[in-house]
């Protein structure tokens, strides 16, 4: 029972089947020569995780030191852009990935190919999060590498809410010196590679530096996006920091097994694992399926759309 639950939590990290089994054998192994060790059936789980998590990232430290498996990394992401059908989207996805500088391109395929968080990748590879210098440089490369597939870049900087507070103690408001040098800089190179900074509920500070704050989705650009006029009635924005127009929250609290520790989505590790186990893939919710007692009501859906072709596009 447990060994292959084990399994499936290492696959979030790795990929190959036979390194999985093989870490999650050597815990059991571990656990078995380990004397004095103290474990009972409420404490065990929790434990095992924490080992095989520890074990799986001791995999990467050991496996980034070789020449062939960042070569191998790299083989992975031509494979899966060789998939698409255009012939030229694959050339400049090969480019833009030999254009990144080293360390960047390995902090991107950790990312992309292995899914690793950035504080895991950070821990693998020895390089550190908690520098301004280190974000504008992974920036400056992630903006290098899309350059020409996008118009826009949106960011925001860590909200302290209370659940964030919670499961992420050790994080601190950025301060408004930081944001600052940060947005200004960060919009300097966002322009530099043909794109527009839009900071999400930051207000209008960025906005001396060019940073475009009237909102992230806008009616401008929706209408750019399907290339038609909208007749879109008043409303009032969900948060006053907020100048989209629309903005609506997609999927549930409490479901994401990633448990990014800066994201207010989750209040804690066992509700997210209570929650998948309830995850029904045949039914209609994200969660468990329809109890006796719900309520299903009929959303009422009207276009907004005028039928007139939109000249923004051609404007900007």
């Amino acid at each position: 029972m447990y060994y292959a639950e084990l399994c499936r939590y290492a696959s979030r990290y790795l990929s190959d089947k036979q390194i999985v089994e093989d870490i999650v054998q050597s815990f059991f192994i571990a656990v078995w020569e380990k004397d004095g060790l103290t474990i009972n059936r409420d404490n065990f789980l929790p434990y095992a995780y924490r080992s095989v998590y520890n074990r799986c990232l001791n995999y990467y430290k050991a496996e980034l030191s070789k020449e062939s498996f960042l070569a191998s990394l790299v083989e992975e992401w031509n494979g899966q852009a060789e998939e698409e059908n255009d012939f030229r989207y694959k050339q400049e996805v090969r480019e833009a990935l030999r254009k990144l500088p080293p360390k960047c391109k390995q902090v991107f395929l950790l990312k992309c190919i292995k899914g690793l968080k950035y504080k895991e990748i950070a821990e693998v590879s020895g390089i550190s999060v908690n520098t301004v210098k280190y974000h504008l440089e992974q920036f400056e490369g992630i903006s290098a590498a899309l350059e020409g597939y996008t118009k826009n870049c949106v960011i925001s900087f860590l909200d302290l809410y209370q659940k964030v507070k919670k499961n992420f103690p050790e994080a601190k408001m950025v301060s408004k010196e930081q944001r600052k040098y940060l947005g200004q800089r960060m919009t300097r190179i966002a322009t530099e590679h043909k794109m527009i900074l839009r900071p999400c509920g930051e207000g209008t500070e960025l906005a001396a530096f060019g940073a475009d704050c009237n909102g992230c989705m806008t009616q401008q650009i929706y209408e750019n996006a399907i290339h038609m006029s909208l007749d879109m009635p008043k409303k009032q924005s969900l948060r006053k920091e907020c100048a989209c127009y629309l903005g609506n929250d997609i999927g549930a609290y409490n479901s994401c097994p990633h448990m990014c520790k800066y994201c207010y989505a989750n209040y804690d590790e066992k509700s997210v694992r209570l929650n998948r186990i309830n995850h029904n893939p045949k039914s209609a919710f994200l969660i468990g399926d329809d109890m006796p007692n719900d309520k299903v009501h009929k959303a009422v859906q009207k276009s907004w759309i005028n039928g007139q072709i939109s000249l923004n596009e051609f404007l900007i």
